[in-house]
């Protein structure tokens, strides 16, 4: 992290001489090495012409430190994404992994089972309801597997591709 606060700290100092601006950099607390945070304060009323030369330094600074999806899932503990899947259920290690999509096509699939669990227990009598209960745990367990089994292959494709 030591190295890190001395490169964001010479490329605030460089941009601030070339451009006559106070940079402030914020390493932001838990988001990993890469998240930086820039904030602009002109010194002096600047010129449209350093303004953009401030947004350009600051954007290609920004993008060179901005970690890729493969390098967060990389960086993910497999384990804690496979039990997160698993003891809540419902995709949460796809939260913990940041990967959105997966995240809600476990949602949306957790929301129909859910749905048509419902619509199918309205017209059963009582001594269905206790087999309908128990196929519905069933089919949440059976995606909890799923989910915890892709996440945890997943971590193991990135870290094996690179």
């Amino acid at each position: 992290m030591e190295g890190v606060w001395k490169q964001c700290r010479s490329v605030a100092l460089a941009a601030a001489d070339a451009n006559r601006q106070a940079l402030t950099i914020l390493l932001l607390p838990g988001a990993g090495s890469g998240a930086l945070a820039l904030r602009r304060r002109w010194a002096h009323g600047s010129e449209p012409q350093r303004a953009a030369s401030a947004r350009q330094s600051a954007s290609i600074f920004l993008a060179a430190m901005t970690p890729t999806r493969e390098q967060i899932l990389a960086a993910s503990a497999g384990w804690v994404a496979v039990v997160l899947n698993v003891v809540p259920g419902l995709g949460a290690g796809y939260l913990y992994q940041r990967r959105w999509r997966a995240y809600w096509i476990t949602s949306a699939l957790a929301t129909a089972w859910f749905v048509a669990g419902a619509v199918l227990a309205q017209n059963a009598d009582a001594a269905a309801e206790a087999q309908n209960q128990l196929v519905g745990l069933i089919g949440l367990l059976a995606l909890a597997a799923v989910t915890a089994t892709e996440a945890g292959l997943a971590v193991k494709r990135v870290r094996a591709d690179g």
